[in-house]
Order: C-alpha cells, then structure tokens, then sequence
C-alpha cells in the first residue's frame, strides 16, 4: 500500500503525530489509526511517501517498523 500522505515518514508511525500543515487532524487520526490496525493484521507492504531511506516495511500491533530491504535503497 502506499500511504501518499498520510503516512509520508516513519517518525510519523505514531497515531497522534501528523504533518504541521494538517488541516483535518481528527479525520487524519481515525484513517491512520484504521490503516496501521489493517497494514498490521494482514502484514501489508508499506511504502511510505515521502521516505528516502527505508521507504518500504511492515508495521506491527505495537507500532514497530521492520523495513522491507528488498524495496529500499
């Protein structure tokens, strides 16, 4: 799945943490909360948008990011 922009970076895997230049941040928050639960439980491939270094990986129920290094530089 790529997640365009709304999960462009890896420091912003957390929930609650958004770009500054949101403009919807309750709805940014219910959409990445159901995506990371969906990318988790069925083990999605996901290319973060705006990534460069480990720009493909997988999340887990905690959160944790395991970067896919057949899909990064």
């Amino acid at each position: 799945m790529v997640t365009g922009d709304l999960l462009g970076l890896r420091p912003h895997l957390p929930v609650p943490w958004m770009p500054s230049a949101e403009l919807d941040a309750l709805r940014m928050i219910e959409e990445k909360a159901r995506l990371l639960d969906e990318a988790s439980a069925h083990r999605w491939v996901l290319v973060l948008g705006h990534e460069t270094e480990q720009l493909a990986g997988y999340v887990d129920a905690e959160g944790e990011w395991t970067a896919e290094t057949a899909l990064s530089p």
